[in-house]
């Protein structure tokens, strides 16, 4: 009768563990940071900018990154392609911002390219994921939050599995 017993509590603990990366699967698809788009300057006088980083020469737009629950390692990266063989060459830091909390804004003006971006944003939740943002205009529908690519990482999936 133990040997069954201790058999049941393990099939129970694997579809437990199956539930979770099952729930963890789910989360990642979820953004709660606010991005915008050049905003009129009465919504621009609603948020509290912290900072204004440029990036690049004559940026042309403004996007304005508000942390829902706290954005650490915030970095902006210049991309370079090989044109010929269609990849990315290299990858070289613009700035870095280390913590923006809840409620605060960042503004960063850059230029958004319509179709390969040229810039890419990545930082990391609260819950150590990671967010990837490539800088150009949805033309779609002209919503970042919707092209940013949220990822798990290592820490991330022990934060939701220990939970």
């Amino acid at each position: 009768m133990g040997d069954f017993a201790s058999i049941a509590t393990l099939v129970m603990f694997v579809i437990y563990l199956i539930g979770r990366f099952i729930t963890i699967k789910k989360n990642r698809v979820i953004v709660d940071d606010k991005m915008s788009l050049d905003i009129s300057e009465e919504e621009k006088r609603r948020l509290n900018i912290v900072d204004v980083k440029t990036v690049g020469d004559n940026p042309d737009n403004s996007l304005f990154i508000t942390s829902q629950n706290g954005i650490y390692s915030l970095s902006v990266y210049h991309l370079l392609y090989d044109e010929g063989k269609n990849r990315l060459l290299h990858k070289e830091q613009v700035f870095e911002y280390s913590f923006l909390n809840v409620e605060q804004t960042l503004q960063i003006e850059v230029t958004m390219a319509e179709t390969i971006n040229n810039y890419e944003l990545t930082y990391f939740t609260w819950d150590y994921r990671k967010i990837t943002i490539p800088l150009y205009h949805n033309l779609k529908n002209g919503i970042i939050a919707e092209i940013a690519q949220p990822k798990h990482t290592y820490k991330s999936v022990l934060y939701y599995l220990f939970q």
